[in-house]
């Protein structure tokens, strides 16, 4: 649905929210959920800071063995770093199993 009305007069917009502190106090919660992607690294918490960090979630960045308990609305973007990773996807991918 978010890619339906594609066109060349159609800008999206995105918010990249990363997982310091340093949004605490800032109050860009309701200028965050007005982009149209909002992608979070990690886990980074969201419930009890939304006037600061919004609520809306399109994308989380995670390193593989991190993305555990994740929402049915979120894209999962992982980001493969060590061979772990490597064989971590590839064992999701393949067989249906994930390994750690």
């Amino acid at each position: 649905e978010r890619y339906r009305d594609v066109g060349p007069s159609r800008c999206r917009t995105c918010a990249v929210v990363g997982n310091s502190g340093n949004l605490v106090g800032s109050f860009y919660g309701p200028l965050i959920d007005d982009h149209d992607f909002v992608m979070r690294m990690n886990k980074a918490p969201v419930e009890g800071y939304e006037k600061d960090v919004g609520h809306k979630t399109t994308h989380r960045f995670f390193y593989p063995e991190s993305a555990v308990h994740l929402d049915n609305n979120t894209h999962l973007v992982v980001l493969p770093f060590k061979l772990l990773d490597i064989q971590w996807i590839t064992s999701a991918l393949s067989d249906g199993s994930v390994t750690r």
